[in-house]
């Protein structure tokens, strides 16, 4: 002790004298000094000697200048603050370099699995649309620690979106780990994501068409321009619907536009392409609704002359109701009305009839309606046929709105009749 303080009595004496002599040296040979030197100290029995501190005391350090130097005993390492006072950047610079993090955590916690077996299998929380920012999405993975320590983990990017999380396992056994989600999904659809770590786990997530976009494997009649999705209300009820027919270029500019017409669909059917106005026919009818699957008619109009003609050898009524329904042909938000809400949609009008169909809100135009025995078009008295197509159907027929030149009411019509859809939002 009694040398220490020798030590330091020596250095702070020679300290002072740094005006007068411009350098200082302690330890051995003290009048032989570097010409290089500010300070110099020469031992040969010790060495120099750094403060020792932790890292949490380290950052306890306030405005620490650049260049200072600390021994961090919890790294452990020689480190120099390569930043600034304001913002610190402290880096080894000893040959003892950090222990490299381990590959089960990317920290210095050890995990010998994720998910199953022995855990539970990672899920995601919330609700991922394409086009829209992912935050709030959480994925959650648990993992059989058996070495608490610190965590980095994160899985992805894929597909525009990264989940990550880091922290410290406080004890063993399976802990719950909570990844964030940070980005933007490109597509929907099931997307995989792997975390970056030896073991690791992969964690499906599922990324919602974007509100609006059309349905995968939906032939547009101009591909080059598919229908504009732009709402239109009704205030009289209230129902949101696009404000043009599917397949329309146009919204109404009168009852008899023609670019406002739209396609013509038969009941049930997805656009496949037979709902094309110019679309082929064939007179194989359909064993299974299932579109775009190889088969003969698929993007053909299908010709019926039965009684009762349908496009499907056997009745399905379990198609087109809802969102969700099947072989909706609505953009992602959409669906086909009810035969109650086009109802309600013809009581709003100013008449049941042609002018007042026009005058609506939606501005309904005469679609006109596919034969299904031939495939030709008619359009009624004075060119004023409109038939819209509902999700409600009747024994063997289907629910449509149905607007003449003097009136207007919901009917019926055969499933393989082709006929105008305006969609409505759910």
């Amino acid at each position: 002790m009694k040398n220490f303080r020798s030590l330091f009595t020596t250095l702070a004496l020679a300290l002072i004298a740094t005006a007068a002599t411009a350098q200082v040296k302690v330890g051995d040979n003290p009048t032989t000094i570097d010409a290089s030197s500010v300070l110099e100290v020469e031992s040969t029995t010790g060495g120099f000697l750094l403060p020792r501190m932790t890292e949490a005391q380290r950052d306890a350090i306030v405005s620490p200048a650049t260049g200072l130097m600390v021994y961090n005993t919890t790294v452990p390492c020689l480190q120099v603050n390569d930043g600034t006072p304001a913002s610190p950047e402290w880096n080894c610079i000893s040959g003892i370099m950090a222990a490299p993090a381990e590959a089960s955590t990317n920290g210095t916690g050890i995990v010998s699995a994720y998910g199953t077996p022995g855990c539970t299998a990672g899920s995601i929380s919330g609700t991922m649309t394409e086009g829209e920012d992912a935050s709030g999405t959480t994925m959650t993975i648990y993992a059989n620690v058996t070495q608490v320590g610190t965590y980095d983990i994160t899985a992805g990017p894929v597909n525009g979106v990264t989940f990550s999380g880091s922290g410290t396992f406080a004890a063993t056994g399976c802990q719950e780990i909570t990844l964030t989600a940070t980005g933007t999904p490109t597509a929907a659809g099931n997307h995989d994501y792997s975390l970056n770590t030896t073991p690791g786990e992969t964690v499906t997530a599922t990324v919602a068409a974007a509100i609006g976009s059309y349905p995968a494997g939906y032939v547009h009649c101009d591909p080059a321009n598919p229908t504009v999705v732009n709402d239109v209300t009704n205030p009289a009820t209230g129902e949101i619907w696009m404000d043009r027919n599917l397949g329309a270029s146009q919204v109404a500019t009168s009852y008899t536009d023609a670019a406002a017409y739209g396609d013509s669909y038969q009941w049930g059917r997805f656009a496949d392409g037979h709902q094309c106005r110019t679309s082929g026919t064939t007179t194989a009818n359909a064993t299974t609704a299932v579109p775009n699957a190889g088969n003969p008619w698929d993007g053909l109009f299908i010709l019926e002359t039965a009684t009762d003609p349908d496009w499907l050898t056997s009745q399905n009524d379990n198609l087109w109701q809802g969102v969700n329904g099947v072989n909706n042909p609505c953009p992602i938000g959409y669906r086909l009305p009810t035969e109650a809400e086009l109802e309600a949609e013809l009581l709003s009008w100013a008449g049941t009839n042609d002018t007042g169909a026009f005058a609506s809100p939606l501005k309904w135009t005469a679609t006109g309606i596919r034969s299904p025995s031939d495939g030709s078009f008619a359009f009624g008295s004075n060119s004023k046929l409109g038939f819209y197509w509902s999700s409600s159907v009747l024994s063997n027929l289907a629910w449509g709105l149905s607007i003449q030149d003097s009136d207007a009411f919901n009917d019926l019509d055969f499933r393989a009749t082709g006929a105008a859809v305006r969609c409505i939002k759910d």
